[in-house]
């Protein structure tokens, strides 16, 4: 009776414990040849270049250049996602470095670290998305109470959502390492019900927004003949397309935790590594295809580089014809000094 007993709190406990284990190196382990490591070390280097280079510059642009050429509100929203996919790049940036080591580098600590900030990071990016769908269905809808929001609220709002996700993920830290163990297993099983449930709640709710946020477009134009910005329609919807192709594996994924089917993760694992980090680097590629004045921004700064690394190059070639003119003028003196010497010149 007591090894049954055993056994079962033991499989509740591998069962509890899956989604930890498989995030950090479930990923990883099960790679059947050097072809699959190959192409998951370049995308992981791909991603966070393109989040790095590509979220820095979509922050500098929007709070120092003011290239974003979009409602306030929409601005503030998309400064918090491109944060929020900063952290998510460092999360691969520890995945990265696990993989070509071999995962011997990095302590657990710092596995552990990159996991929570990876947990935070996409939480508060779903709840941002929301948001993101629901302000700009709530501007065509409602455009003379649109003018009166400030970024400061838009601000509040999204650090609202910053302090509820890090107040569930220090709530899920408690549960696993400082609660008593009946305890911190209700709170996290509830936390996990709480992300697989929320999830679909977010999930549905992006697509009940962009789908009204299109009905409601086409219903301003046809009926009050107003003009829209397109380009702010295709950031938000184009962003929320993406969001949605993303969500669906993280949900699938969810599922098996919350239901303890551990093994349902493997055929999942491949699927949801790849698309998870679609929507880290897709912003950046998104705003420069959508956001005219953000491409103008580009091609400037661009053109800037262009013009600076040529600018470079002639005056390097001008200070080597100078010293070259130089050298033919001092080489024409020595050859008359010595003409003078030998008494050939009179």
């Amino acid at each position: 009776m007591e090894s049954s007993d055993v056994e079962g709190a033991m499989e509740h406990s591998s069962l509890s414990n899956c989604s930890y284990t498989w995030a950090l190196n479930g990923t990883s382990t099960s790679s059947s040849s050097s072809v699959e490591d190959h192409l998951r070390i370049s995308y992981n280097i791909f991603v966070i270049l393109c989040s790095f280079l590509g979220d820095t510059t979509i922050l500098v642009a929007s709070v120092k250049y003011n290239a974003f050429s979009m409602h306030r509100s929409i601005l503030a929203v998309i400064q918090h996602m491109a944060v929020t996919d900063l952290l998510t790049s460092f999360w691969c940036t520890i995945d990265l470095i696990n993989d070509v080591s071999g995962r011997k580098n990095l302590s657990d600590f710092m596995d552990k670290v990159g996991y929570e900030i990876m947990n935070l990071s996409i939480n508060v990016n779903i709840f941002l998305t929301a948001a993101l769908t629901t302000i700009k269905l709530l501007m065509v809808k409602y455009p003379f109470h649109a003018r009166l929001w400030t970024k400061r609220k838009t601000h509040m709002v999204c650090a609202t959502i910053w302090v509820v996700c890090i107040l569930l993920t220090i709530l899920w830290q408690l549960s696993k390492d400082v609660l008593p163990s009946e305890i911190g297993k209700s709170i996290s099983q509830s936390i996990r019900w709480y992300d697989l449930i929320s999830g679909m709640v977010v999930l549905l709710a992006v697509i009940v927004t962009s789908a009204g946020l299109i009905l409601e477009s086409y219903r301003v134009v046809t009926q009050h003949g107003d003009r829209l910005k397109r380009e702010g329609l295709l950031t938000v919807i184009t962003t929320a397309g993406v969001f949605c192709i993303t969500m669906i594996p993280a949900i699938l994924v969810n599922c098996a935790y919350v239901l303890g089917y551990c093994d349902l993760l493997d055929p999942l694992k491949d699927v949801y590594f790849y698309t998870i980090r679609i929507n880290v680097m897709a912003n950046f590629f998104i705003y420069s295809l959508t956001v005219t004045s953000f491409r103008r921004f580009l091609l400037g700064r661009a053109r800037l580089l262009t013009n600076a690394c040529c600018c470079s190059s002639v005056a390097e070639e001008n200070v080597r014809i100078r010293y070259r003119s130089r050298a033919d003028i001092e080489r024409v003196e020595r050859s008359i000094r010595t003409r003078q010497n030998c008494g050939t010149v009179v």
